[in-house]
């Protein structure tokens, strides 16, 4: 019994590295990529290569959201595409603010989100801020777009609390 097992399981296994190694040769001529050119291409350490290929990777996806991310966004840097089921979100620093933009499963805009310091808060906006709020300072300002309308988030912060104000 326990050669007949033995005998058995040298085959199965022979037979799986046969189909293994099978799949792989079938793969390795379908892809026609140069390995050289692709290397050269994937330099590490450049950005703006990163962006080219994130770019990429997004018209490829979702060739509307691409055509709009370009259109709105040409100077956008660290750019990370991200496909969900029903939607598509591209993180960017755009200007030096963190940036998300989502669109929907057509490529149409949704929404855009901004993260930023206080700084770059509208000059009426902080000072309407921070005449109701004298005690606290600006520490971070989550800016939401969706429909033509802009609503800032702001997080204040004291030497004893803090709070969120719309």
């Amino acid at each position: 019994m326990k050669k007949y097992s033995v005998v058995r399981f040298a085959g199965l296994l022979s037979s799986l590295l046969f189909v293994a190694l099978a799949q792989g040769q079938i793969a390795k001529k379908e892809t026609g990529v140069n390995p050289s050119t692709l290397i050269k291409s994937l330099e590490f350490g450049n950005s703006e290569n990163e962006d080219k290929i994130a770019l990429e990777s997004l018209r490829v996806k979702s060739p509307r959201a691409f055509k709009d991310f370009s259109k709105h966004y040409p100077g956008a840097s660290d750019i990370k595409p991200v496909t969900r089921a029903r939607f598509t979100y591209v993180w960017a620093n755009v200007k030096g603010i963190k940036t998300r933009v989502t669109y929907n499963s057509k490529g149409r805009w949704m929404n855009t989100l901004r993260y930023y310091s206080g700084e770059h808060l509208p000059k009426q906006t902080r000072e309407i801020v921070l005449s109701g709020h004298p005690c606290f300072k600006i520490t971070q300002v989550l800016e939401v777009q969706v429909a033509n309308k802009t609503a800032h988030l702001v997080t204040l912060e004291s030497e004893s609390a803090w709070k969120t104000i719309k």
